[in-house]
């Protein structure tokens, strides 16, 4: 299980850049690490490249087992 931040579409590049370095910033700092660690969250604080790369993966990941299962879903 993982979680993240997520902005919306269309965000401008220097705006994004400014949320991931803030979050980046907040998972480092001590206090804040120690608080996730004390609710079992193990902090990340990637770069948002990381970030789409992991989801990506498990995207393709889920897809196998959803074919090789042969599941079919309703809309």
């Amino acid at each position: 299980i993982w979680a993240g931040f997520f902005a919306p579409a269309g965000t401008p590049p220097a705006i994004a850049r400014k949320l991931e370095d803030a979050m980046q910033k907040a998972v480092r700092d001590p206090e804040v690490s120690a608080k996730l660690k004390a609710m079992a969250v193990t902090p990340g604080g990637g770069s948002s490249e990381d970030f789409t790369r992991m989801i990506d993966a498990d995207i393709a990941s889920y897809q196998a087992v959803i074919k090789a299962a042969n599941l079919k879903f309703d809309n």
